[in-house]
């Protein structure tokens, strides 16, 4: 998904959104099962990676479809 996603397509959004839920949903039980470390090691990029995938930039850089020319 990183490489397609830095070439600029817009498909791997949903997929990284999709691995950043799950990463969520591990992290705080794991954060309230007693290993608060581990679970903010999850938690804290997870939810950093969720904004930024719906920052206005990142939206314009990989809004291109999958048969346009590259977009850098």
């Amino acid at each position: 998904m990183a490489t397609f996603l830095f070439r600029g397509y817009r498909w791997p959004r949903a997929g990284a959104l999709v691995a950043q839920l799950f990463t969520l949903t591990i992290g705080f039980p794991t954060m309230s099962g007693g290993y608060p470390l581990a679970g903010l090691a999850m938690l804290v990029p997870a939810a950093l990676a969720i904004v930024l995938l719906f920052d206005k930039r990142v939206i314009a850089f990989a809004s291109r479809p999958g048969g346009a020319p590259p977009a850098l």
